[in-house]
């Protein structure tokens, strides 16, 4: 629950720092913020970058740090072009659905709960973004921003396996994510500068000066970055990730009280029922599934006890193999490990 206390509060902390950025006059204030914030991070834990126990171990981060910078540009160019943290956040807590997704299909299995959270979230976008009078309010900045979830998700599963693999790998693992994040800002960047990476170099005495820019810097990087990565990584080795995607569920809703609360902003009833339904898939993806699994197990269970002592269904064999059958089928369909090992468990942190 911290957690995703303070990745709400990073957003809205970035969307501070990149609207001061804005009003001093920098182009790309989202990816420039996204720059300095990560670099930060990194420097924190610059002792722990080159010593994860194995090149497998390695090569694990870097994948995960390689989907984090992808999401992270696309969520800073989001919110530089005008989408507001709300709704980053609603976007962004679609990655539990993703991963979930992710899952099903390597597992080479769709099962209830991962269908009924898809139905649920594209609603839940499709009412976020038609704007009360039913026209469609999609700016190019959302657009943008609906590469997040896909990123973060893909990350988050590949984060999963990594660390189960080498669990004593969580400081190196989070500083090379965090390194991998950084360099896909200053990239971006750069790129979108002509490759002048001495000019960018010769602007950060410039930049910390911008009025405030160090608060919302601080927090995104030191809390928002460090600490939480940190302690996602350390999770992974604890605790169940169906109960963590829960958990992680709520961040929207911490970020939609902050936004409130520090920029001002205002959620229209169309956002609260799109968020509500955005932040249900989620749950859902989760939960549904283990209530269908549980109900089917009940249902096996007591019909076939049925038909042992019942002489009537006795008499009906072949039916009562057909529904036995459709039993069988749907004990495939639905299946979920309940105890963190596969089917939906992979979601979040």
């Amino acid at each position: 629950m911290f957690n995703a206390m303070m990745w709400g509060g990073s957003i809205v902390s970035s969307k501070a720092g990149i609207d001061a950025l804005a009003s001093a006059g920098f182009e790309e204030p989202g990816v420039l913020f996204g720059a300095l914030r990560f670099t930060v991070a990194t420097l924190c834990l610059s002792p722990w970058l080159f010593s994860s126990s194995s090149l497998q171990s390695t090569l694990g981060s870097l994948k995960v740090g390689a989907f984090y910078g992808a999401g992270y540009v696309a969520m800073f160019l989001a919110l530089g072009l005008g989408t507001t943290a709300a709704k980053t956040s609603f976007f962004g807590s679609l990655q539990a659905v993703v991963c979930a997704g992710i899952t099903c299909v390597i597992a080479g299995r769709l099962n209830m709960g991962t269908l009924t959270a898809a139905v649920m979230a594209v609603t839940g976008v499709a009412i976020l973004e038609f704007a009360g009078g039913g026209s469609l309010d999609l700016g190019f900045g959302d657009l943008v921003c609906s590469l997040v979830p896909l990123s973060f998700g893909a990350g988050w599963y590949v984060l999963g396996r990594t660390m189960k693999d080498h669990p004593q790998d969580t400081l190196p693992s989070t500083a090379i994510q965090l390194a991998m994040t950084a360099a896909a800002n200053v990239g971006w960047l750069t790129w979108q500068r002509g490759g002048d990476v001495v000019e960018l170099g010769t602007q950060i005495p410039q930049l910390l000066q911008v009025p405030g820019l160090l608060g919302p810097l601080c927090f995104s990087a030191l809390v928002g970055n460090v600490l939480t990565m940190w302690l996602a990584n350390e999770a992974l080795r604890r605790v169940k990730g169906s109960d963590v995607a829960l958990i992680a569920a709520s961040e929207p809703l911490w970020a939609a009280v902050a936004a409130m609360a520090v920029l001002g902003d205002v959620l229209q009833p169309h956002e609260i029922v799109g968020g509500a339904l955005l932040i249900g898939a989620v749950v859902t993806g989760s939960s549904v599934a283990i209530v269908f699994t549980l109900f089917y197990a009940f249902a096996e269970e007591h019909f076939k006890r049925f038909l042992v002592f019942e002489p009537v269904v006795q008499s009906q064999p072949r039916s009562a193999m057909r529904i036995l059958s459709a039993l069988d089928l749907c004990g495939y369909l639905l299946q979920v490990d309940l105890y963190g090992g596969g089917g939906l468990s992979c979601s979040v942190i």
